[in-house]
């Protein structure tokens, strides 16, 4: 493929989050309905889109980060209701797309671990590739996802090999937090 693509997420609107925006009466609360996952076109000519490919993936997706890796065009999908939330999916052909690899807490051992209260999901992702002359050598040469967990913090995990994510580490708080002398959130 060559061009510029638009990846849109199909994330439904659950019902009780929104009030009605008519006013019919009854229920006060709807749900626009979606088929989930994500929907793809080709926006190379952005007055004349196409679309590529629609309803890949079977659960919501609340956000997606699309990098390059050589030759290759990778998406990071975040997945809404599993525990396992990493999606990573091959968009090279995306009228074909093909999901390469899922991970999650449960995968990484000892992660989110230090967290009693609050919200463990996964919100944003953001994927970086660092030159071979980084300054920092842990990452010379490598791709690396950060994943932006709600009260869990900041999770690193290194996709210099798509089909298989690493671990690198999370964020770790103090309990008591220092500043407000209450458990971490």
């Amino acid at each position: 493929f060559s061009g510029e693509i638009l990846v849109v997420t199909n994330e439904p609107c659950f019902q009780g989050f929104f009030p009605k925006l008519n006013s019919r009466g009854g229920n006060p609360f709807f749900v626009l309905p979606s088929q989930g996952g994500v929907a793809i076109y080709d926006v190379t000519n952005p007055l004349k889109p196409r679309t590529l490919k629609k309803n890949f993936l079977n659960f919501p997706v609340h956000n997606t980060f699309i990098y390059q890796q050589d030759d290759n065009a990778y998406m990071l999908a975040v997945d809404d209701v599993n525990a396992r939330d990493v999606h990573i999916v091959d968009i090279t052909k995306p009228w074909s797309p093909r999901e390469i690899a899922v991970t999650g807490a449960p995968d990484w051992p000892g992660t989110i671990d230090n967290i009693g209260v609050g919200e463990v999901f996964l919100h944003d992702v953001w994927v970086e590739s660092y030159p071979s002359d980084n300054p920092v050598a842990a990452y010379a040469d490598k791709t690396i996802a950060y994943l932006s967990y709600w009260d869990a913090g900041l999770v690193l995990l290194d996709i210099t090999d798509p089909t298989a994510p690493v671990f690198l580490g999370d964020s770790d708080y103090l309990d008591p937090d220092p500043l407000s002398d209450q458990p971490p959130e």
